[in-house]
């Protein structure tokens, strides 16, 4: 199996960063539902994302890690009120962190995994801190 590794880095040596990239992304996503459902209770699988403020449900190309941000120009795609940066920024760092712990080491063999186990503490304190500071705000109006 390390030998499949190892010839298909040589082939496509920025195989392995994109996909712990993209697989960052999702997990900084699945941080950010986390952050924003369980201090209230609410289930993490049901229902679907949506816009806090109207309940607009998110559209499947609406939903993309990072991406989805920017297509929605960083607002809900029905009543245009501002979805949070946090939301970009937490899948950006725990993407990089995956990113880093790949290490471009395609074999894994000296990845810490105390770097992955971080990058997703880290995201998780990043993503309630500020999800919370947001949700208190909103509370305050």
């Amino acid at each position: 199996m390390l030998h499949e590794f190892s010839t298909l880095h040589a082939a496509l040596p920025w195989f392995f960063p994109l996909a712990a990239f993209v697989f960052g992304t999702c997990v900084g996503s699945f941080l950010n539902v986390l952050a924003w459902r369980l201090p209230t209770g609410q289930s993490v699988v049901t229902p679907p994302s949506r816009c806090p403020m109207c309940g607009h449900r998110l559209r499947w190309h609406e939903n993309f890690p990072i991406l989805g941000w920017f297509l929605l120009r960083g607002r809900c795609g029905a009543c245009k009120v501002p979805i949070s940066m946090q939301y970009p920024a937490v899948e950006v760092v725990v993407a990089l962190l995956f990113t880093l712990a790949c290490g471009l080491e395609p074999r894994f063999e000296r990845v810490d995994p105390r770097i992955l186990d971080n990058g997703v503490s880290g995201g998780c304190l990043v993503a309630h801190a500020g999800l919370r500071k947001q949700r208190n705000s909103r509370h305050a109006q």
